[in-house]
């Protein structure tokens, strides 16, 4: 089960860095991001996919669209906790954040 999960981030990764990079050009360095535009959905099964979002602001629900679940989550700046169907999805400022508290805090 690991070693499927594994492969599904390793394909995904690569088509979202591209999506990432226009993200950090379109709002400079993450500074001004919209988050009311959802992205439009290509899909034809009209369901949508409700996912619940942590931040620095806060926990809350949004919804995207199934067919590329982790596109439109990335798009409004959020980072998937899985590649197929996420539940839930994390702020990229919170996960900076984050990471530059671990690189500058002090070990135990």
């Amino acid at each position: 089960k690991r070693m499927i999960e594994w492969n599904r981030w390793e394909e995904l990764l690569p088509r979202l860095v591209p999506v990432y990079m226009e993200l950090l050009q379109q709002s400079n360095n993450l500074r001004s991001v919209r988050r009311d535009n959802p992205p439009s959905c290509s899909c034809t099964s009209g369901r949508t996919l409700q996912v619940t979002v942590y931040g620095l602001d806060g926990v809350r629900d949004v919804t995207v669209c199934p067919c590329s679940p982790a596109m439109g989550l990335l798009q409004n700046r959020y980072f998937p906790s899985t590649p197929l169907r996420p539940s839930i999805a994390f702020d990229i400022g919170m996960l900076e954040f984050a990471r530059e508290l671990y690189l500058r805090s002090s070990p135990n």
